[in-house]
């Protein structure tokens, strides 16, 4: 379902979020968290 490819990319934005700032790219983690914030925010909504 949808809602299920949108928890899965919230999981990969997080994942992708733990990489980047283990690798000191705070900025890019930053980033990434905000998307998974604003993802997840959007699953509560529907």
């Amino acid at each position: 379902s949808n809602e299920e490819e949108t928890v899965s990319q919230v999981k990969l934005f997080i994942e992708q979020a733990n990489e980047a700032m283990k690798a000191g790219d705070l900025d890019r983690g930053h980033n990434l968290a905000m998307k998974a914030h604003l993802l997840s925010e959007d699953l509560v909504k529907h």
